[in-house]
């Protein structure tokens, strides 16, 4: 899995995930990623994965550490678009319910912005 864009919607960072070209690498590219932004002020962060299509063992390990390294940091991170063999493999693992999953960036951004303001 790699991260092919990064931009911003309202106070959200928006990351847009795709298959990386070779399965089985041990690269925790999200997990630093999300360390990056969090060290920065970005606490409110929505992986787009809507072009992955599958992952592997060190992907899946990669989207837990960054989920944990998020909630050391107090930073939200979310999913966005989901394919449903992702979301298969990560129900099987029993990991789906780290993170809560969103349809679009703007109903996520809208919902977080009530609780900054509440």
């Amino acid at each position: 899995m790699r991260i092919v864009r990064e931009r911003t919607v309202g106070h959200v960072t928006l990351l847009d995930m795709a298959d990386s070209p070779g399965l089985g690498q041990g690269d925790t590219i999200v997990t630093d990623k999300i360390l990056s932004l969090t060290q920065h002020d970005r606490s409110a962060i929505l992986l787009n994965l809507a072009a992955v299509s599958s992952l592997d063992s060190y992907q899946l390990g990669d989207l837990i550490g960054s989920r944990q390294a998020a909630g050391r940091a107090g930073a939200a991170l979310k999913r966005l678009h989901v394919q449903s063999r992702v979301e298969e493999l990560l129900r099987v693992m029993n990991v789906a319910t780290m993170f809560e999953m969103f349809d679009s960036s703007a109903s996520w951004a809208s919902a977080t912005e009530s609780t900054r303001t509440s």
